[in-house]
């Protein structure tokens, strides 16, 4: 299996948010508790301004297999970001 990455694009956003809400779904693996709508994860991780870049992985059929999101955190050092990366539980 070859696995293709790229930029996120506003047409990942359905699959991607179907692969977080169904992590969060499942829990245990993740803080977040309370699913995401489609614009509050386009607002979260496509266009947030905390956002240094998102890249989604594309399987063989070329369907978004996960998302990895990089961002500015505050309590970090100037010289770190934080890092979120997702898959999907199922295929």
């Amino acid at each position: 299996m070859q696995i293709a990455v790229r930029p996120m694009m506003p047409e990942d956003v359905p699959a991607a948010c179907r692969i977080l809400n169904e992590i969060i779904e499942i829990g245990g693996t993740t803080a977040f508790e309370i699913p995401f709508s489609e614009a509050l994860f386009a607002q979260s991780y496509l266009n947030g301004p905390d956002k240094i870049c998102c890249h989604v992985a594309l399987d063989d059929a070329g369907r978004v297999a996960g998302f990895q999101w990089l961002g500015i955190y505050d309590e970090l050092p100037a010289d770190c970001a934080d890092i979120a990366t997702f898959a999907a539980a199922t295929r």
